[in-house]
């Protein structure tokens, strides 16, 4: 593998860009203080690269970089890919061997990956890979049991302090964190978020799978000053009840869906339609339609079952990324 130094790569390649068909990756980066970070670069800005590591994603400063070293496409998206099973994120990683089957058709390790996913994984049914990817990560995190209740005495001084520097109190519910109260004005309401929201992840980590107190230390123990998570609400979303006109969703529910390599996503969203007003954005992920999990789903299937609906409304449970600038206490 060859080495670059860092000043080199910056003379030769300029500012780098985040605009390519596939992201520049790196393997290996070599802090100033010589510490070794195995990864991969998801996202390179002129200051600073956002790193996938087994860990999660962290940031790097390109100041408080010595060097990186690089592979080539197809070992990345292979790397990528088994990132994706580690986190039972089977339909990403199978998007990622298909991406490295284009590069390199021939390949023994892409075509085990993939022989390996459709052997395991999509000869299921939709419901039994769903149990089976949840089961096998309580079984991964806690092994046989599921995660123990924290004792109110041992978390309520830090819900305090959750409380005092985002506005925002959750609670567990069946062991999911959900948010029982968001103050008018906080850091929380102003970042969209609302009573009743579910907690998917704080900074890339699944909170459906820690305790209380774990979640909580997530949310108030950073140095940074922002909180970076991922909500989830159910949508109720009015159809448009003129069919006679009907030519696709952005009809019926004033919105475009399309897939991506993360899934079912709102590809678009009419000023003044009932998606709009219902309070879905642009970017937004689609977890489930009328309560069907999207997971799997082809964009046919999804299109179908909005287009199916003739009078009242649709469901939809969405997804989406916040950003809690939190302060000293408000």
């Amino acid at each position: 593998m060859k080495r670059f130094n860092l000043i080199t790569m910056f003379l030769a390649f300029g500012v780098f860009s985040i605009c390519f068909t596939l992201p520049l990756f790196a393997d290996t980066i070599i802090t100033n203080e010589g510490k070794e970070i195995k990864g991969i670069v998801i996202e390179d800005y002129k200051d600073r690269v956002v790193f996938s590591t087994v860990d999660g994603e962290i940031s790097i400063m390109k100041s408080d970089m010595r060097e990186m070293s690089f592979d080539s496409d197809e070992d990345n998206l292979i790397k990528l890919a088994e990132l994706a099973i580690d986190r039972r994120d089977y339909s990403r990683a199978m998007t990622y061997y298909n991406m490295a089957l284009k590069l390199a058709p021939d390949s023994s390790a892409v075509k085990q990956g993939v022989a390996y996913l459709r052997g395991s994984i999509f000869r299921k049914d939709e419901e039994a890979k769903s149990a089976d990817i949840m089961r096998q990560q309580d079984i991964e995190l806690y092994g046989a049991q599921a995660p123990l209740r924290s004792k109110a005495g041992e978390v309520d001084g830090m819900m305090d302090v959750l409380d005092k520097t985002t506005g925002m109190k959750i609670v567990l519910i069946e062991n999911v964190p959900k948010v029982e109260a968001v103050r008018l004005n906080s850091p929380a309401f102003e970042a969209g978020i609302r009573k009743n929201d579910t907690l998917i992840s704080v900074w890339g980590k699944l909170a459906g799978y820690l305790s209380l107190k774990e979640t909580l230390n997530l949310l108030i123990s950073k140095s940074a000053i922002e909180i970076r998570c991922v909500i989830e609400r159910v949508f109720d979303v009015n159809v448009n009840p003129n069919n006679a006109i009907i030519t696709g969703p952005e009809d019926l529910i004033g919105a475009t869906l399309a897939i991506d390599i993360d899934g079912l996503v709102i590809a678009g969203v009419k000023d003044a339609g009932t998606a709009f007003t219902a309070g879905i954005y642009k970017g937004d992920r689609v977890i489930a339609i009328d309560d069907k999990p999207t997971r799997y789903m082809p964009l046919k299937k999804a299109l179908e079952l909005i287009k199916n609906i003739k009078s009242g409304s649709i469901k939809l449970t969405i997804r989406r990324k916040a950003t809690i600038w939190r302060r000293s206490e408000i």
